[in-house]
């Protein structure tokens, strides 16, 4: 495993490319994959292509960054590695079904594996990565060797790239790869690379027989804090991959003064616990060993717990809800009842002066909601909504009341434009806020309706968006530590789901 610049965690090892096929050779399906892990969700996405095009007589494709036909799969390579820039390299060499020799092969990515380049930055058109001559997607060609010479990944201390071409270390000057004459930071006494590996920095002793006994690190462990009620959920991605604890910090105020909270932290992952609601707090990680000691911190990260979790995610946000919108009235195609929850500018229309709305949970039994929001349109005042109930319901059928209001007006903080055509109203729309409305419920109700009984003009009506909330979670004690998952590319996410049930 290694990481980027950014603290995000990738995998690398050999896989099976392919089932079956009557290519010669005893491993003709091995190829080279890469994968990056999302720590929101727990899953390992696999970057590069399938190659059904290159073997048609094969089934169950896997997506793989580097293939080629081989009689056996004898090809090496380390871990690409990240430079400086956050640009991913990759090098590789073995032996394709053409040629005696072997085909080492260079690639950069720089955007965290998407696509790939050459050296001179000619685009590789497709994916997986290919070795043989005249391939479409061959990547750059370092050298064809009778020897499968190591191909390892080195950044030196001014971040430059630099890789082994036949036992020679070589760099990328701009127009061509050279071979390294030494230097400061460039070669060590062994003739070997003293540069870092990537990922985070590490800053070793002088001397190839002198221990290392401290380490600086890159100060970015993609620390994430996700305020829930009383609590703050901070999760991190290793940053050092000898580090066997963390230990936790916490300040009222940015900067510091920053007082341990937790020490001897095995995971990545820690909840602060009987916190006040509303106020951010301000927290920073560092990582230990028992040689090295502890590290420099990470960056601070704000975190501010809240009472209440928003519940719907929208299309807009890369996570699209499942539940189902109705309403008794609405304006298709443009303005229709959906445009209420769909996290965007749109609004919902309907041509009276009472209407309902409605949002069924695809999971049965829903949260239990006990906060909504409401953002009016920012150019009728007239056909906000004046009068309402918000009710909740086990079948769609038989209806409860959770809250009622009379005579509600949606002041300039509380309205959002369709559409902000003066610069001077961007900043003022991001400052919007809903008109928010509490109450408590204990009941898991599938199904949530804004019965609207007037608005404001007593004709036309309209809604920009409908928010649900339910209240956070609550820990009495910090919750059980969740193992990081190392080789199985799908896993539970550690992060507590945000959809509260009671």
């Amino acid at each position: 495993m290694f990481n980027d610049r950014n603290g995000v965690l990738y995998y690398s090892s050999r896989v099976r490319a392919f089932m079956g096929s009557r290519l010669s050779g005893s491993e003709p399906f091995i190829a080279y994959g890469l994968y990056r892990y999302d720590h929101t969700t727990g899953i390992w996405t696999a970057l590069g292509g399938t190659v059904e095009s290159a073997v048609p007589d094969a089934f169950n494709f896997n997506k793989v960054l580097y293939w080629d036909h081989t009689t056996s799969f004898e090809a090496f390579q380390t871990s690409p590695r990240f430079d400086t820039q956050n640009r991913l390299h990759f090098v590789i060499s073995g032996h394709t079904d053409d040629l005696s020799d072997a085909t080492q092969i260079y690639a950069r990515s720089d955007d965290q594996g998407k696509t790939w380049k050459k050296a001179d930055d000619t685009v590789i058109p497709g994916l997986p990565l290919r070795a043989k001559k005249g391939e479409r997607d061959q990547g750059q060609v370092l050298i064809v060797t009778r020897e499968n010479g190591m191909s390892g990944v080195k950044i030196d201390k001014d971040g430059k790239i630099a890789t082994m071409i036949h036992y020679v270390w070589n760099t990328w000057n701009g127009t061509a790869w050279v071979p390294i004459k030494g230097g400061a930071g460039i070669l060590g006494p062994d003739g070997m690379m003293t540069g870092e590996e990537g990922g985070a920095a590490i800053t070793r002793m002088a001397g190839i027989d002198q221990p290392i006994t401290a380490y600086e690190v890159e100060l970015n462990f993609n620390l994430t804090a996700t305020g829930q009620n009383q609590n703050i959920v901070l999760t991190w991605l290793p940053l050092w991959p000898h580090a066997t604890s963390y230990t936790i910090k916490r300040s009222a105020t940015p900067g510091g003064p920053y007082a341990v909270i937790a020490k001897g932290v095995p995971g990545l992952t820690y909840t602060d616990i009987k916190l006040a609601n509303g106020k951010p707090y301000y927290y920073v990680v560092s990582a230990s060993n028992e040689v090295c000691g502890e590290s420099a911190n990470s960056r601070e990260i704000k975190g501010t717990p809240f009472r209440w979790t928003r519940l719907l995610q929208y299309k807009s946000l890369d996570t699209e809800d499942t539940g189902t919108v109705s309403a008794s009235a609405e304006n298709p195609p443009n303005e229709g009842a959906a445009r209420a929850f769909d996290g965007d500018r749109g609004k919902w229309l309907f041509s009276a002066s009472s209407a309902w709305l409605q949002y069924k949970f695809a999971d049965k039994p829903g949260p239990a909601v006990t906060h909504y929001g409401m953002y009016s349109c920012y150019d009728y005042t007239e056909r906000d909504p004046k009068d309402w109930e918000f009710l909740g319901s086990h079948d769609g059928e038989t209806w409860e009341t959770l809250d009622v209001q009379k005579n509600q007006t949606f002041d300039e903080q509380h309205r959002l434009a369709e559409h902000c055509p003066r610069l001077e109203d961007i900043a003022k729309q991001a400052a919007v806020e809903p008109n928010t409305y509490s109450f408590e419920n204990p009941k898991c109700y599938q199904y949530y309706r804004l019965n609207i009984t007037k608005t404001r003009g007593g004709g036309l009506g309209s809604l920009i968006e409908l928010v649900l909330w339910a209240d956070g979670v609550v820990y009495k004690t910090p919750p059980p530590f969740t193992p990081f998952p190392s080789a199985k590319l799908k896993t539970p996410a550690s992060v507590p789901s945000p959809l509260v049930r009671k």
